[in-house]
């Protein structure tokens, strides 16, 4: 199978196995969002950020670097996936413990605890499942991702959404929290039975020679994971402690536009992983072909995620409102400060391309200056500002981590990426953005339209003639894929 084969095939995996997680994510949160109080909604997104911290710390880099050693040697993978399951089980009893140390040591109400032990519980054994996820994606056999992700997903759904339906309004927080353990327990038997044979066996390896190996490789990757989620963590953490002015209610209005444009980007994340593999392997050979796969990354990229960022700034009033309920439109002025800062987060891809190059070092030494930046300005300014210094901190934060990758990357490979097409795409999606925004159409027809306007432009006006063709196979690999699930 051809390199623009095997693309187009993973990204059609790729695509249903992220549009699951992200769209049952967005569901989920917006329900959720819809069904509880503000004060709830704080309570659980502070309970899945600080889940989310122990569980990277669990995974100590492991699924990063399961896919870059096994996109480049297939044959280790059932060795990788024995020695992580078992790793990740220790690391996830210890984290937990850790967790309770953490909330007892910040001294959370009784009814935060309630809703974090759950929700931590859910992300550990949540996290067994989704390892699954990254040794199919080093094998390049997104269809087995494609497919334990659905499994997960569904299930997250069918446990959760009665919740929600069956009680009476407001929803107690504490049983959607119960919800998501059910469904993270039930979802890792199920993924593990139908999928640990293809993965190579299902089975708990005790080699500490190997696990010495393994941790000493991933060291790097658990670093700059660990520096990196200081970005999303600690400024939700640090608004549940220092804004004294009902933190739970800032904290669900910050919370709430970072989970929509979360699950808004999934498709930055098809994109990102369908290329990691294929950088991997093209480091290993002529530098101007791996430069030329860096820029088609950025490329892609920005026409991506530029639309749904200059959407989002220009009708953040309106889409929190709409998603939500009429309160959170108190968050709009957040949501357009966080679309600048995920644009900056982008643009370009700089971690990956080092990654591929296994420059880890680079990554985590420019992930811990940025995590100190962006501390010492959280610590200053939420006391006094809440919600919208913690988005203005994310923002600055991503913008000096973007000069310290550009500079890092014009010494190693001669450029930055960054080009006349970059800039051009952003500009046109502010113009459309802006052109609608004066119109006063709802928000929905406004979306509609804005995609009916910018695909021509995007076709027409950015992309050059070997790009075009480039996306016309790309599309047509997808839907021949499609064509032929159909069929079966």
């Amino acid at each position: 199978m051809g390199e623009l084969q095997k693309f187009s095939r993973n990204s059609f995996f790729l695509a249903i196995s992220y549009f699951l997680r992200f769209s049952s994510g967005l569901l989920l949160t917006v329900l959720v969002g819809k069904s509880v109080t503000e004060d709830d909604f704080g309570r659980l997104s502070l309970a899945l950020t600080i889940s989310t911290f122990f569980g990277v710390v669990a995974d100590f880099g492991l699924p990063q670097l399961t896919i870059r050693d096994v996109a480049q040697d297939h044959s280790i993978a059932a060795r990788y996936y024995r020695n992580v399951l078992t790793l990740k089980t220790v690391f996830s009893l210890i984290c937990f413990l850790g967790v309770i140390a953490f909330v007892h040591l910040m001294k959370y109400p009784a009814e935060t605890r309630a809703v974090i032990y759950p929700i931590a519980i859910f992300t550990f054994i949540a996290s067994i499942g989704s390892y699954h996820y990254f040794l199919f994606r080093g094998l390049e056999q997104m269809q087995f991702e494609a497919a334990s992700a659905s499994v997960h997903n569904l299930l997250l759904i069918a446990c959760v959404l009665p919740v929600l339906f069956v009680s009476e309004a407001p929803v107690l927080i504490w049983k959607v929290s119960y919800g998501y353990l059910a469904a993270g327990i039930i979802s890792t038997v199920v993924i593990i039975v139908l999928f640990g044979r293809k993965a190579g066996g299902a089975r708990f390896s005790f080699k500490l020679a190997e696990w010495k190996t393994l941790l000493g490789r991933s060291g790097y990757f658990a670093l700059y994971g660990f520096l990196g989620l200081i970005y999303i963590s600690s400024d939700t953490v640090m608004i549940s402690k220092l804004w004294k002015d009902d933190p739970e209610r800032e904290v669900a209005f910050y919370q709430a536009p970072v989970k929509l444009l979360m699950a808004s980007i999934f498709i930055i994340g098809i994109v990102t992983n369908v290329f990691l593999p294929m950088l991997s392997r093209k480091f290993k050979g002529p530098v101007d072909d791996f430069k030329s796969v860096v820029r088609t990354l950025n490329r892609v990229g920005i026409t991506l995620i530029a639309p749904i960022t200059m959407f989002s700034l220009f009708f953040s009033l309106e889409i929190m409102a709409f998603v939500f309920k009429a309160s959170y439109g108190q968050s709009s002025n957040v949501l357009k400060v966080l679309s600048l800062a995920f644009l900056a987060w982008y643009a370009p891809p700089y971690g990956i391309v080092f990654s591929a190059m296994e420059k880890q070092h680079i990554n985590f030494w420019v992930s811990a200056a940025c995590a100190v930046f962006n501390v010492v300005l959280n610590l200053v300014f939420i006391p006094r500002y809440g919600a919208i210094a913690a988005a203005s901190t994310t923002l600055a934060t991503y913008v000096l981590m973007r000069a310290c990758y550009a500079w890092h990357c014009r010494r190693y490979l001669g450029e930055t990426f960054v080009d006349l097409k970059c800039v051009t795409t952003v500009l046109v999606c502010a113009v459309i953005a802006a052109a609608l925004k004066l119109t006063g159409l709802h928000v929905m027809a406004a979306a509609v339209l804005f995609c009916i306007v910018y695909v021509p432009a995007l076709y027409l006006l950015i992309l050059a003639p070997p790009e075009r063709e480039l996306c016309l196979k790309v599309t047509g690999g997808i839907r021949e894929r499609m064509a032929a699930l159909r069929a079966r």
